[in-house]
């Protein structure tokens, strides 16, 4: 067989090993049926709670007893996160690692120790190395010298990472303060309503960066999430009064404007979990979050808002009740509990749920906030946009199950016919195979924009943003 023959043989077979590597890691945990349900009420919680986060930021700012200042609000709700991630997540962390030095130091205490090596020469000019073996002088040197290497080599990696994991909670933290900031200048499930469009941007987006096949439902979906939108902000303005509508006509398109650019950002920050997923880790990106949150928005709120904060001691218990509301439980535990939802059904399933933000934010805006949509066009465009994206997740969960078959198909017709030839390199056959078990890899993929980037990173994260 010709050398290139040989070269695509083996890069097919190292590709289909990377494939497996990856469906191995991403295997999901076995529980029962009725644990399973459980998850899926917990998923379904979970982004109930993503939707009413729009709800209290606006709440906090302009029904409150005092209303907080934007960016005084950021810092405080990632200050009032701090706690919950500490208890949830740091103190497990430090207890797991714990056990395993302990199990460390256990079991290397039960190796049996090397005898050293016997050999001639000057015994002075031989010494013992880590594992207690007996080398050269020179030979000692040169692993002195690359254990230095390594030692660079990893800390430039730590601060690479790290540098990426801040840059990944800069953005993060910009997109929290444009929602804030639009939830207050315009109603909650508005906000929420242009966040619905987070799928197809992110879809769009692969297609143009990362050449990931656009799922086939995507120009249905778009069109019509566009047009119930479309429907929702006509029967918002017509259901206003004149004069209200006059004054608060800016204050919406402001807010609106801010909602587009936070759903932008929102979109870019699963594309950078995507693109440094071999250069950060989801707890150091999870903390990058809060930690630049609250040292950027603490100096930043006393240098553009002043630094009163006399708002603290005028709040009631309702508006802290709030407030603890959307730092502790949903900037922090709901991301936790998204985690593990993630890890036991798969971040696609929990993506299905997508729709509930928009139903959560709909009720808590007229329970919270007394504002209730009052136009039958605005009612039957929320309907549009929930029918559109609903239906567009469905799809693409769908069509991620067929590619996985279709990739697993593919890999057991690959390992028959190779055990059937008594492995052998690649043929062309195996190539075809190979190939079709790629396409098909890509259209799982790309069946999910806004599943699979989140997906990548439950493993290690599992955080889905709000």
């Amino acid at each position: 067989m010709s050398t290139a023959a040989q070269t695509v043989g083996t890069s097919g077979r190292g590709g289909a090993s990377k494939r497996a590597a990856l469906a191995a890691a991403a295997q999901l945990r076995q529980v029962s049926m009725v644990t399973w349900l459980a998850y899926v009420a917990l998923a379904i919680f979970v982004q109930l709670n993503w939707g009413l986060f729009g709800v209290c930021s606006r709440y906090l700012q302009t029904t409150a007893s005092r209303p907080i200042p934007t960016i005084q609000l950021t810092f405080m709700v990632n200050a009032v996160a701090l706690p919950g991630l500490l208890l949830f997540v740091a103190l497990p962390d430090a207890i797991a690692a714990l056990w395993r030095s302990r199990a460390a130091r256990r079991a290397a205490a039960e190796q049996p120790n090397p005898s050293p090596s016997s050999g001639g020469g000057d015994p002075a000019a031989k010494v013992a190395d880590a594992d207690g073996l007996v080398l050269p002088l020179a030979a000692a040197d040169q692993q002195e010298q690359q254990r230095q290497r390594d030692l660079r080599a990893a800390r430039r990696a730590r601060l690479t990472s790290l540098a990426a994991a801040a840059g990944i909670g800069a953005v993060v933290a910009t997109q929290a303060l444009t929602l804030i900031y639009a939830s207050r200048l315009t109603r909650a499930y508005l906000v929420q309503l242009v966040f619905m469009l987070t799928p197809l941007v992110t879809a769009i987006a692969n297609k143009l960066l990362f050449r990931q096949n656009a799922p086939r439902a995507l120009p249905i979906a778009l069109f019509f999430a566009v047009a119930g939108s479309v429907m929702v902000i006509v029967g918002n303005w017509l259901s206003s009064n004149q004069a209200a509508a006059a004054g608060s006509a800016r204050h919406t398109a402001v807010g609106l404007a801010l909602a587009t650019v936070s759903m932008f950002l929102l979109a870019a920050y699963l594309l950078l979990l995507q693109a440094t997923q071999k250069l950060t880790t989801g707890r150091q990106v999870m903390w990058a979050n809060v930690t630049v949150a609250v040292v950027v928005f603490g100096p930043l709120g006393a240098a553009l808002e002043g630094a009163d904060w006399a708002w603290v001691a005028a709040l009631r218990p309702a508006d802290w009740a709030v407030l603890f509301f959307a730092g502790f439980f949903i900037n922090a535990l709901n991301t936790i509990w998204t985690q593990s939802c993630s890890r036991v059904l798969g971040a696609a399933v929990v993506a299905l749920f997508i729709s509930c933000r928009l139903v959560s934010s709909l009720v808590g805006s007229i329970i919270l906030l007394r504002e209730i949509p009052g136009s039958p066009l605005t009612w039957a465009g929320f309907g549009v946009v929930i029918a559109a994206m609903s239906g567009f997740m469905v799809l693409q969960y769908l069509q991620g199950r067929r590619a996985e078959a279709a990739v697993a198909d593919e890999a057991g017709a690959a390992a028959e016919q190779g055990s059937c030839e008594g492995s052998p390199p690649m043929t062309r056959a195996g190539e075809r195979g190979a190939g079709g078990a790629a396409a098909a890899a890509g259209a799982a993929g790309s069946s999910g924009p806004e599943v699979r980037q989140e997906g990548q990173r439950t493993s290690a994260k599992g955080e889905l943003p709000v």
